[in-house]
């Protein structure tokens, strides 16, 4: 439902996303094998035939380091 999926350049959020369930795993930062929550969001909305932009800081439109805009 992702039409664009807006992440913010340089921004990290450790965790992993079960793209089977939609589960969202947070884990704390420099753990082991931490992965990172919002490239998996980002490889999710791109697999589905969304379009992902990185953007700067003061370009985002929310302060949690990611938005949406939905297709419908």
């Amino acid at each position: 439902r992702v039409g664009t999926l807006l992440i913010e350049a340089g921004r990290q959020l450790p965790g992993h996303l079960d793209e089977k369930t939609g589960r969202v795993e947070t884990v704390a930062a420099g753990a082991p094998d931490a992965g990172e929550l919002l490239d998996d969001l980002g490889d999710l909305v791109d697999k589905m035939g969304g379009s992902v932009l990185v953007i700067e800081k003061d370009r985002m439109p929310s302060e949690t380091g990611i938005a949406a805009i939905y297709r419908y």
